[in-house]
């Protein structure tokens, strides 16, 4: 039993990758709860929108932080699910929850890649985010975010980070990590 946990900035193409391992029906996206409205770029099954007050009496989540004005977190419940199934877990999280996941998951067993999508240059990000339909203050606020993640992870000794590049480059490098793993 397999997790991968990616993380990265807004824009780094977090989606993009988990799109691409849910091509392999072996592999399962983890749904991220939030209390954002959905955006009309959100894919199908890749997020489930609560009120605030719906959010916070979720009894599962593995963590819950709040990121530009909105709360999103992962529930165990969803991990377990796709685990039991005997399919791989790909979920995104933020920088703390490779942790969190690592630290449940991997005494019962389950072996965990954790990625890290390294943030390309601000210009890069900006014109991403605008592509999204996202606002100039949202924008420059999660530009900022992109350093502080970035280094957040290269503090972690375990999370695999990734150079900005080709979504099919990144892809590559992420099937190749798995592989390794599988060698074990």
């Amino acid at each position: 039993m397999y997790i991968i946990s990616i993380s990265g900035a807004s824009g780094t193409g977090k989606t993009t990758l988990q799109d691409r391992l849910i091509s392999n029906p072996s592999v399962k996206r983890v749904i991220s709860n939030t209390t954002r409205p959905p955006r009309t770029t959100d894919r199908d099954g890749e997020y489930q929108h609560y009120c605030l007050r719906k959010f916070l009496l979720l009894s599962d989540l593995l963590w819950q932080e709040k990121i530009h004005g909105h709360y999103y977190g992962t529930r165990k419940s969803d991990i377990d699910s796709i685990l039991r199934s005997g399919c791989t877990a790909v979920a995104a999280v933020t920088v703390n929850c490779h942790d969190i996941l690592r630290t449940l998951y991997e005494h019962k067993g389950t072996k965990m890649i954790a990625v890290h999508l390294l943030s390309p240059s601000g210009q890069e990000v900006r014109r991403r985010l605008e592509a999204r339909g996202d606002g100039v203050e949202s924008i420059n606020q999660r530009i900022k975010d992109c350093e502080t993640w970035d280094a957040e992870a290269s503090r972690l000794d375990f999370v695999h980070l990734i150079e900005p590049g080709d979504p099919e480059q990144i892809f590559n490098t992420v099937v190749k990590l798995h592989f390794e793993f599988l060698s074990r």
